[in-house]
């Protein structure tokens, strides 16, 4: 496997950025994926920008974010249900924002939140349906907003948690 360090301030993702390894999207950098992210593990370094508008992020990925990680649209799947599932860590620092106008669903995705969520819209956010791999909701860092979070499948509060409704 190769791993690559993205410096260019803006990468517009038509098509994929795929293959194995570790891809690092550095700080100053601003992704807009409309389409596909696979393979391997995507670093979100503190001080880069991913949007994510739709499109899948694929099977067995893994995608850590110390950064910023804008939900604007679309279903995060790992290819709609596959027998592997995809792995979303928020660490410390990081800042996943939930601004998607519809009511939107992360599928079968591993999801742990150490950071903060931040959900900015009054829709459904559900994590883990309709898959023969269920996903599952780890918080162990602050999950803010309006809304509704909805949790299938596996899900774990630590008791260091924090839920703040409307804040």
């Amino acid at each position: 496997p190769f791993d690559y360090t993205f410096i260019l301030p803006t990468i517009d993702n038509y098509s994929s950025i795929y293959g194995t390894g570790k891809k690092t999207y550095a700080s100053g950098v601003t992704v807009n994926n409309y389409n596909n992210v696979s393979g391997g593990d995507h670093i979100i370094a503190s001080g880069a920008i991913f949007n994510q508008t739709g499109g899948t992020i694929g099977q067995t990925d893994t995608l850590i974010n110390y950064g910023i990680f804008n939900w604007k649209g679309g279903n995060i799947s790992a290819w709609w249900c596959h027998s592997q599932p995809t792995y979303f860590t928020n660490e410390v620092g990081g800042v996943a924002n939930f601004e998607h106008t519809a009511n939107q669903t992360w599928y079968n995705v591993h999801f742990v939140n150490k950071g903060t969520i931040n959900k900015t819209t009054n829709t459904i956010t559900v994590f883990g349906t309709d898959c023969n791999t269920p996903g599952s909701f780890t918080n162990n860092g602050s999950v803010k907003g309006i809304g509704t979070l909805q949790l299938n499948y596996a899900h774990t509060f630590a008791p260091a948690s924090q839920i703040n409704p409307g804040a």
